[in-house]
């Protein structure tokens, strides 16, 4: 579903008012802008805070302005930034790596383009620095433009091994989350209506918000069998939802043939995704027609 993009001359009202309030923003003369003036302005916007001292000192050439930690947790704050983002920005693919202590994504401007940081110790907004010795390392320290590397020299054909570690995508990381808050069983129970059976789906909900629906993916084999009987993926609403501390049941039809009910029947289940009390999905990597067609903005809740 694409969003309206706002009238332009609200774009230009908030960056206005953003730049009016710049303690060091003097006259902006066409192109001619004080250091920093774009970057500060956009941060406002994106981070609705004022700037502040970044927290370790910064060489004299970097060109970094920082706004402070997060007042939520970064996932929230993170999905608030790309609130912002969209209307500014139409043509930014929503797209984030995430990084050691947080995540970044890019942008550009007419003028110069950024680094946006959202971490636990700063929100950030910076302009790459390229050391003109070294053409070939990139703004983020200790990455190396492979544009740049000569064919054969990179650290695994040298008999070296990649120290990077694969990172986990977005999707994952909010599934994770699910995964870790809340807890599903599966078991069989039979039909109220006929001969086959039920899937019974037992959910406790450690979030700190109400479930309003689930998405589910299961599988019914015998263990002697290397192809199941049935599967299904689906997508179930709760009549009053699940509250947190509260753990309920729900049951979906396992589908099975006839020639299956006399077997050893093993079902398992694996949680996708869980919508809040507005529909909205977590993940949201699957949406749902007649749902909401935005990711939830409830937080993560921290590790137990």
């Amino acid at each position: 579903m694409k969003r309206n993009k706002p009238p332009l001359i609200a774009l230009f009202s908030l960056c206005f008012v953003a730049l009016m309030n710049l303690s060091n923003a003097q006259t902006i003369n066409g192109l001619d802008l004080p250091k920093n003036l774009e970057s500060t302005a956009i941060g406002m916007v994106l981070f609705d805070a004022e700037p502040v001292e970044c927290p370790e000192p910064q060489e004299e050439e970097a060109s970094i302005v920082c706004f402070g930690p997060p007042n939520q947790d970064l996932i929230t704050t993170k999905r608030l930034v790309d609130e912002r983002m969209n209307p500014l920005f139409p043509d930014w693919p929503r797209d984030w790596d995430m990084a050691e202590v947080g995540y970044v994504t890019t942008i550009f401007t007419q003028h110069d383009w950024y680094f946006i940081f959202v971490s636990e110790e700063a929100l950030a907004i910076t302009t790459p620095t390229i050391n003109e010795a070294d053409a070939g390392t990139d703004a983020v320290e200790g990455t190396t433009n492979p544009e740049a590397t000569e064919p054969g020299t990179s650290s695994e054909s040298n008999g070296g091994s990649a120290s990077a570690e694969e990172v986990p995508s977005e999707d994952e990381v909010l599934r994770s989350c699910i995964l870790e808050h809340v807890d599903l069983e599966a078991q069989l129970v039979p039909q109220s209506w006929g001969s086959g059976f039920d899937v019974e789906l037992t959910i406790e909900n450690r979030l700190s918000w109400a479930i309003a629906a689930i998405q589910v993916e299961f599988e019914i084999r015998s263990p002697d069998r290397s192809v199941p009987w049935s599967d299904g993926s689906p997508s179930q609403q709760i009549a009053g939802g699940i509250e947190p501390s509260e753990t309920r049941s729900v049951t979906t039809s396992a589908l099975l043939p006839d020639i299956a009910l006399d077997e050893e029947l093993v079902v398992e289940a694996r949680l996708l995704d869980v919508a809040d009390a507005d529909m909205n999905l977590f993940v949201a990597d699957q949406l749902v027609m007649g749902w909401g067609m935005e990711p939830s903005t409830r937080p993560c809740p921290p590790s137990p």
